[in-house]
């Protein structure tokens, strides 16, 4: 079984300037967590490890209020990269 992977929308493309840096991850793409004693460190979850993060303008959570299908704005991420 294939996974497409979906790249989050570029928020260059749109406005033609980078998405600010993303204040969970400092721009750094990864958040760490404690598990049990260890620390761990994974992409992070807002910017989905680009380090830029911008919320869309479009939509509050990834569909359009008219019709309820996906953003095109954001392709349904809810924020831009």
């Amino acid at each position: 079984m294939n996974i497409a992977i979906v790249p989050p929308v570029s928020h260059f493309d749109l406005y033609g300037r980078d998405a600010p840096e993303c204040g969970t991850c400092e721009g750094s793409g990864q958040s760490s967590y404690l598990h049990g004693p260890y620390e761990t460190t994974r992409e992070c979850p807002d910017c989905y490890g680009t380090g830029r993060f911008a919320r869309c303008p479009s939509c509050l959570d990834g569909t359009t209020w008219e019709t309820g299908d996906t953003c095109p704005t954001c392709d349904g991420y809810t924020s831009l990269h």
